[in-house]
């Protein structure tokens, strides 16, 4: 039963991604982040993920020809992608609650959680440029 495994799998993709938008959330409110209801921190999520997803194909080609062309030590690739990868991540959040009413991001808020997410992929990145 394909259709139902397909239907499973979206739902549990689903599920997931709200619970990370909201303890994501709860990160970013210790730091100024406000919001009307919970829906709101999901679609913020859910736009600033869609939103910094062209930034973070940048930085990850970025830092691979940095690697391939040995510009950079490794180290300096790593901490390179951790900056641009937070920016990317602030950069979607902060269009996002340009675009909604029901959410109130700051510097700060964006700032800690892009430098979250940037740390969660740090150890994915650094498997993928010493391969």
């Amino acid at each position: 039963n394909r259709h139902g495994t397909l239907l499973l799998g979206i739902l549990l993709f689903l599920g997931v991604f709200c619970i990370l938008a909201i303890l994501s959330g709860g990160i970013m409110r210790l730091f100024g982040f406000t919001y009307d209801h919970v829906g709101s921190i999901i679609l913020l999520m859910l736009g600033g993920a869609i939103l910094s997803y062209p930034c973070e194909i940048l930085t990850q080609v970025i830092c691979k020809l940095l690697v391939k062309s040995k510009s950079l030590p490794i180290n300096g690739v790593l901490i390179l992608y951790v900056i641009l990868d937070t920016l990317g991540t602030m950069i979607g959040l902060g269009l996002v609650d340009l675009m909604m009413d029901s959410v109130k991001t700051n510097q700060l808020s964006r700032l800690v959680i892009g430098l979250v997410f940037a740390l969660l992929g740090y150890k994915d990145m650094r498997q993928e440029l010493t391969m």
